[in-house]
């Protein structure tokens, strides 16, 4: 795994110069790991879940048609900041459109201002962060390691029950969480989470 602190799976130089060259198989894999996100993005502006894949497909295809003109420079900054502009005038615009009330849930709907789409962005992009890196997690500890630290870390179960029925001693217990934290933190931050070295929240 890359050490520099860039967003790594979808935002590499790599995997954008792949996409830009007609390649199916990086614009899948790009369009696979955000189309969870964009759709969350959707669910916090309370979009009604049958057309929250519409704003997905929408933000995709515009994505997808102006793929030749981005360029990766990590001097004008990041991807992720791209990819918000683009969430954001598209989700905007929907909400200015024909019919705006027809596209969300019972209970009225202001246009969020520019501080409620920044703040949503942000939280819906750690929670993202956060489950990505526990999927690296999982990943890269064996089956039991992961169970002990899940259960420890996460779940936060009691470390002396988990040593009895993992029979192992009470302190590796804590030795396992120890390491899982350190090692989810590194992970948020190579995925793009600026605060994750001072943050011990584990939503």
């Amino acid at each position: 795994m890359a050490q520099e602190q860039q967003d790594i799976y979808l935002t590499s130089p790599t995997l954008l110069n792949r996409i830009k060259d007609g390649d199916d198989a990086s614009w899948n894999e790009f369009h696979e790991r955000y189309r969870r996100f964009i759709w969350c993005i959707a669910r916090s502006y309370r979009v009604r879940e049958a057309d929250r894949d519409a704003v997905v497909n929408g933000v995709m295809a515009e994505l997808f048609a102006t793929r030749d003109k981005f360029q990766y420079d990590p001097d004008k900054g990041r991807y992720r900041d791209y990819l918000r502009k683009v969430v954001k005038n598209h989700i905007l615009r929907m909400r200015r459109s024909e019919h705006p009330m027809d596209n969300i849930d019972e209970g009225g709907f202001e246009e969020p201002s520019e501080d409620d789409f920044d703040e949503i962005w942000e939280r819906e992009w750690k929670d993202y962060v956060l489950q990505q890196a526990k999927q690296l997690l999982r990943e890269r500890l064996d089956p039991v390691t992961y169970q002990i630290a899940s259960r420890c870390a996460f779940a936060k179960e009691d470390p002396e029950k988990l040593a009895a029925e993992y029979h192992i001693k009470t302190d590796h217990v804590y030795l396992i969480k120890h390491r899982a934290l350190k090692l989810l933190r590194a992970y948020r931050t190579q995925l793009g989470d600026e605060n994750a070295d001072n943050d011990d929240s584990l939503i």
